[in-house]
């Protein structure tokens, strides 16, 4: 069960899962010049799950993700 963050309009934020990454690594493909393998995103999102959302519409599709930037104190 995902929990849900907060809710904007019909999109929820959650926490994403490590079903999201296909969904990060498309996103990645089509907006950035650069691409990483698999077991980049597979490592972040281990590594550092309380920084990754995801962002979903009614119905459940991952519209985007992406990895929000620690803030340093």
């Amino acid at each position: 069960m995902q929990v849900i963050l907060r809710q904007l309009g019909d999109c929820s934020i959650r926490r994403a899962a490590p079903s999201d990454l296909i969904s990060v690594m498309e996103i990645n493909l089509k907006t950035l010049p650069e691409h990483y393998s698999d077991y980049f995103y597979e490592s972040l999102l281990q590594e550092f799950a309380t920084l990754w959302t995801a962002r979903s519409r009614e119905g459940g599709l991952a519209e985007s993700l992406q990895l929000m930037q620690a803030v340093a104190s």
